[in-house]
């Protein structure tokens, strides 16, 4: 008995309504309710409900059984996703599930009552972006449009409504109506506004207001909540016309400035007359052109025919039509039209005149001209996969690039799977599933693909999907690329390297290469050898590597490296690398180049390491005489030293002077024996090679006393000068280049010449190596880097030359003695201690004099006053 009533009930509702019946649920329902099934209907009668709905009864299996546990459930606008019509689709549904007793109260049965609003819903959705298109159309208008809420304020105000009513849109926010126009105290306008207010009917009026001295014609519709918009246009001009036209006029322009859209009317014979502003506007056509079927001659002569052929039928048959053509512009040029004509009916159903709209799409058709132009002219394929209804798009170019015609190609996904080679397909549909479920951002893959004539190519596939707001992928699009060149050239690069590597075990050198970045890839077999260390696939991590370098050689070797990484320079330096085999550490010359490509960058670096462990023995014998040599000067430097002890500053620097060219002529003596001695070497004992290494040795330690006696000669003043006039200027802009070099990279050199400086009177070779004995002093004292700055400017009526430094500074302690000769701050072997002595000698035989200001941390800064 219940059953029967339920199923009376459902068959005699409108509603889409089911009964779910017994422990299986059986499903029973109206017609209503088979439009919700779609194609499952007739089949679903009589199965389980599970059955019928197995996608969603996930999402409301749980309701049923609520529902059979006896309690009412409701949903309203619960989203399902159906497979209905051959596809996923997502539905809104709006339902009730009630209890079905039987006799005893015993829950057997189910009824549902299902509204769907799946409609609804997307109206709502579609009408939430409208609002936002409608509040940009009328801040366009050119009609006024202003919103009253329900206590008379303004809440909105466009433009050009404020403009109408002479006001800022800013002070007539929140403002009340009455208050901010009190003309319309019992006006027309105000009984039409409290009246719409009122019924909620819109409501219209045209009237004067003479505070504005103007005709106005307004239009209200009733607003939510319990407010009103008002459309405002100025008919001043307009109220001279006849009634019957102002009305027809009026509700055309509404219509034609209520769109966006080219708006214009036709009788039922698709005839033109009366004002039609809009295809006025957009033509030129004046209404002796256009009336009638002149209209017409503003359509391209080859969509003429077609048009009127296509109105023509819609009229016969009263139905709206659609038509895309060529519409000539005020301007002379042709825009494309797509439009719709929609006949307009009088009460008795009968079509009295059609309303045409069309929109400009001439921008949008170029764009997919253009569109396809690329598509057709880039190197790459493009593809669209849909992956709800399955369907794929390929360019032209995926079949051209496998040799294919496009009219003979299945653009399938399946199809595509299919060409790619066996080997590759796992890893290809492993990483294309990754994508679609959301674990990488992009897809990209390269694999080989079957060409028409048997070869696989190479194929770098890039994609990315489009995602609905549940962030399933709904469609992939991407792009293939056909990369078989650059695999092949990547194979015959691997195949040079091979080949390299092969010669490079073949040398007796240790050979080398590293990254861009300067991490070491490779060894060659000799070092292996050489330092003991395995050889594996890859090199051996850098804490390894760096145990076979002498600690005190690593530290420069690093440096020098980050530099030539830095630069691009080439690396040279030498160190010492443990040898395995002996314990030995031996000197090796470090050198690597690096290879560029076409446009410049560095792609690697090679480099080799040379053994010079001999050769630096054999430079060590040769610098022994040297070492005798200075034993001899710091011998002669303790004596002068005694007596500079006794003497006050001035005089211990004069006393210094004569003893330093006495020094000097000992030296001179001494240089005579050694040069004798030299060529008494050239025996018969010794081979050709021994001889020369041994005179070129003693002939460096030669030059290098005759240099110590130039200096020693200088701070004497006794050494002859060839004074001569100078440009100072000029002469320090000739030196900048070998100033810089002299500096290295770490320093910057700046410049700072006074202009016109009277010309200086000084022996220009004495000058350079003065100047080159204070750059070098000062890049001594920057062994981090820093600036050195060269001046010319006149000091005390003479022409000042500066070199400052932004060095470590000296203390008063090394001030002192800074111009003693033999007096120096740096390691043994590193300077003779005469530099300053010949600058302060050159200079007081000059008639010139040096000022020294320094400081520690503070730099120093030599200033030489020279003679004019």
């Amino acid at each position: 008995m219940a059953l029967r009533l339920a199923v009376d009930l459902i068959l005699a509702s409108r509603f889409p309504m089911s009964v779910a019946w017994g422990e299986e649920r059986t499903l029973l329902y109206n017609d209503a309710y088979a439009e919700i099934l779609g194609e499952r209907h007739p089949g679903a009668l009589g199965r389980p409900m599970q059955a019928v709905w197995p996608e969603v009864w996930p999402e409301i299996s749980p309701l049923v059984a609520r529902t059979f546990a006896g309690e009412a459930v409701w949903r309203e606008d619960m989203l399902l996703t159906l497979e209905r019509y051959g596809h996923p689709e997502a539905a809104w549904f709006t339902f009730s599930f009630s209890p079905l007793r039987d006799g005893l109260g015993a829950v057997c049965g189910m009824l549902n009552t299902v509204v769907e609003t799946t409609g609804r819903q997307r109206l709502e959705a579609s009408l939430r972006h409208s609002e936002a298109r409608h509040r940009a159309l009328l801040e366009s208008i050119g009609d006024g449009f202003f919103m009253l809420d329900r206590h008379w304020r303004f809440s909105y105000v466009n433009p050009q409504g404020a403009r109408m009513l002479g006001r800022e849109v800013s002070e007539m926010l929140g403002a009340v109506i009455w208050d901010a126009f009190p003309g319309l105290a019992n006006s027309r306008f105000e009984a039409m506004y409290r009246r719409v207010a009122e019924t909620r009917v819109m409501g219209t009026e045209r009237a004067f207001y003479p505070d504005h001295g103007r005709w106005y014609e307004v239009r209200a519709f009733p607003a939510e909540p319990g407010g009103i918009s008002v459309f405002l246009r100025d008919v001043s001009e307009e109220v001279r016309k006849d009634e019957a036209l102002r009305r027809s006029e009026t509700r055309y322009r509404s219509l034609s400035e209520a769109s966006s859209q080219l708006v214009w009317t036709l009788d039922e014979a698709q005839r033109m007359g009366g004002d039609q502003p809009g295809w006025e506007a957009f033509t030129g056509q004046g209404a002796a052109a256009r009336d009638g079927l002149g209209w017409l001659e503003a359509v391209h002569p080859d969509h003429q025919g077609r048009l009127l052929v296509l109105a023509s039928g819609a009229v016969e048959e009263g139905q709206p039509y659609e038509a895309e053509f060529v519409l000539r512009r005020h301007d002379g040029v042709w825009r494309t039209l797509r439009a719709r004509g929609v006949p307009v009916r009088d009460a008795e159903d009968v079509v009295v005149e059609w309303v045409g709209s069309g929109a400009d799409v001439t921008e949008q058709r170029l764009t997919e001209r253009r569109l396809a132009l690329a598509m057709e002219g880039t190197s790459d394929g493009l593809w669209d996969w849909n992956l709800v209804s399955g369907e794929c798009f390929h360019s032209p170019r995926i079949p051209a690039m496998l040799g294919h015609a496009p009219e003979e190609w299945d653009s399938s996904h399946e199809n595509w799977l299919r060409n790619i080679h066996p080997e590759d397909r796992p890893s290809v549909e492993a990483r294309l599933h990754e994508h679609l479920e959301g674990e990488t951002e992009d897809y990209s893959a390269s694999y080989r693909v079957r060409h028409r004539d048997g070869r696989w190519l190479w194929i770098l596939s890039r994609a990315r999907a489009l995602r609905d707001v549940e962030g399933c992928a709904i469609r992939l699009v991407g792009a293939h690329t056909d990369i078989t060149a650059q695999k092949e050239a990547e194979t015959a690069l691997a195949e040079r390297e091979e080949r390299l590597r092969i010669m490079a075990d073949a040398m007796p050198q240790i050979v080398w290469w590293a990254a861009p970045s300067g991490e070491t890839l490779w060894y060659n077999r000799r070092w292996h050898e050489f330092t003991g260390i395995p050889r594996t696939d890859v090199a051996p991590p850098p804490a390894e590597r760096m145990q076979v370098y002498h600690p005190e050689d690593l530290p420069i070797a690093q440096e020098r490296w980050r530099r030539s990484l830095r630069t691009g320079e080439p690396y040279e330096v030498e160190y010492r690398f443990l040898e395995a085999a002996t314990g030995q550490w031996r000197w090796h010359l470090g050198r690597a180049l690096p290879a560029r490509d076409a446009q410049g960058r560095i792609t690697a670096w090679y480099g080799t390491a040379t053994d010079i462990h001999d050769q630096r023995e054999a430079r060590e014998i040769l610098t022994r005489s040297h070492d005798e040599l200075e034993r001899l000067v710091a011998a002669r430097t303790a004596e002068l030293m005694r007596a500079e002890a006794a003497l006050r500053h001035s005089e211990r620097l004069q006393a210094m002077g004569q003893l330093t060219g006495s020094i000097a002529h000992d030296f001179s003596n001494v240089l005579q024996v050694v040069d004798s001695g030299l060529h008494l070497l050239a025996s018969e004992d010794l081979s050709g090679e021994e001889r020369l290494q041994v005179s070129d040795g003693v002939s460096a330690s030669l030059e290098n006393a005759r240099r110590m006696t130039r200096q020693l000669l200088a701070f004497a003043r006794q050494q002859p000068l060839e004074p001569a006039t100078l440009d100072l200027n000029a002469r320090l802009r000739a030196m900048r280049e070998l100033l810089r070099h002299s500096l290295g990279q770490r320093i910057e050199l700046k410049t700072e010449f006074a202009e016109g400086l009277p010309p200086v009177t000084l022996d220009p070779a004495q000058l350079e190596t003065a100047l080159l004995n204070l750059v070098m002093n000062a890049r001594d004292a920057m062994p981090s880097g820093g600036t050195l700055t060269l001046s010319t400017a006149m000091e005390d009526g003479r022409v000042a030359l500066t070199v400052a430094d932004t060095g470590e500074g000296m203390p008063p302690e090394v001030l002192e003695r800074l111009f003693e000769p033999f007096f120096t701050t740096k390691p043994a072997g590193k300077g003779t201690g005469l530099g300053l002595a010949q600058v302060h000698g050159f200079l007081a035989q000059s008639g010139g004099e040096v000022r020294v200001e320094s400081a520690p941390g503070e730099g120093s800064r030599f200033t030489l006053l020279l003679p004019s």
